[in-house]
């Protein structure tokens, strides 16, 4: 901003003093002109003395009045500086609160900017952490179905000992007039008279398990699958507990699932043991016969066993291993052990 210019203060006030010099030489012109000469010397030369006092004082009047009108225009003048220093200094002030503002608004964009980061990732984090949530409550309530129906069916799994030494797994399935046994095995055209054998508590008090031993006749057996139905007698009374088929599973790829079974490893027999798996595609093929693959190991003295979904529902029966892929097994579906029933029940 420009700074004043103090020429229009001073003319006004040289414009004063020259209007007041002009009225009193123009008095004086008026008072020597109205005055005729007069006798008395004495008495002129006071009138000129006082109209010379009264001139000397109004030029001393005026003087005065140009020197306070000068200072007073030195006032203004240093005032208009002063105001004009301001001026300059209230701009700077203004240009700096402008920068201030334009950088406090780029912070304010970027704060805002990373506070919505901030909120994506917080909620990207809460969703995972549902999620593992979720994942640890589903594997918890898988955890406690298996342990369920591993209790549940513990006494309906069976070892069975074909005439030639084989063994295989099988299962007691209920609904029928006599006690039927299910096993699937190539072996199981050499089951036409086998022994089977259960391991048992008499009682849930009871520390240690109990073997019953029985025959076993087969009553049908399906060529393709291996599927055998087999009728037994136990030399002991004992209480069985039977898988149901009234309602079976409908298996889908990744659905968990879980087999009891026997196995043999190192000549020792083991019965009753757990194994869990997932289902990894429920349409392969397995020589002529159409199975489910799961990710249960299957092992010798296994095949046979029964294998039933997270609910304990009876899934498919296992059939035995895909080549020599490890954690990979065959599962016929339950509903082909139900048409065999069926075609059973027929004859």
């Amino acid at each position: 901003m420009e700074s004043p210019s103090s020429v229009p203060a001073l003319s006004w006030h040289l414009a004063i003093i020259i209007v007041v010099l002009g009225t009193v030489s123009i008095g004086a012109g008026i008072l020597k002109r109205s005055n005729p000469p007069i006798e008395d010397n004495a008495k002129f030369e006071k009138d000129i003395a006082d109209r010379e006092a009264r001139v000397e004082a109004l030029s001393k009047r005026a003087r005065e009045a140009t020197e306070a009108g000068l200072a007073k225009a030195n006032e203004l003048n240093a005032k208009r500086q002063e105001i004009a220093a301001l001026s300059m200094k209230l701009n700077q002030r203004t240009a700096e609160v402008r920068q201030l503002e334009e950088l406090n608004g780029k912070k304010i964009a970027e704060l805002r900017e990373q506070m919505g980061v901030a909120r994506n990732q917080a909620s990207q984090d809460i969703d995972a952490a549902n999620k593992l949530l979720r994942e640890a409550a589903g594997r918890e309530q898988i955890q406690k179905a298996i342990q369920q129906t591993a209790e549940k069916f513990k006494n309906a799994v069976v070892t069975i000992e074909c005439e030639d030494g084989s063994i295989c797994s099988g299962f007691f399935v209920g609904g029928f007039n006599v006690p039927i046994c299910v096993c699937t095995t190539a072996q199981g055209k050499r089951a036409q008279a086998a022994r089977i054998k259960l391991r048992y508590k008499r009682n849930d008090a009871d520390p240690e398990y109990s073997v019953a031993v029985g025959r076993a006749q087969t009553l049908a057996r399906e060529v393709n699958t291996g599927l055998t139905v087999l009728t037994f007698t136990f030399q002991d009374r004992i209480t069985i507990n039977t898988v149901s088929l009234e309602m079976i599973a409908a298996i889908r790829q990744g659905d968990a699932v879980l087999t009891i079974s026997s196995q043999v490893a190192g000549g020792e027999l083991m019965e009753n043991n757990v194994y869990d798996g997932v289902v990894s595609a429920t349409s392969r093929k397995l020589g002529d016969v159409n199975v489910v693959q799961t990710s249960i190991p299957s092992n010798p003295g296994s095949t046979g066993s029964p294998v039933f979904n997270a609910n304990g529902v009876l899934a498919g029966v296992l059939l035995g291993q895909f080549s020599d892929m490890e954690r990979v097994s065959a599962v016929i579906p339950a509903s082909a052990l139900v048409d065999l029933l069926k075609s059973l029940e027929k004859k």
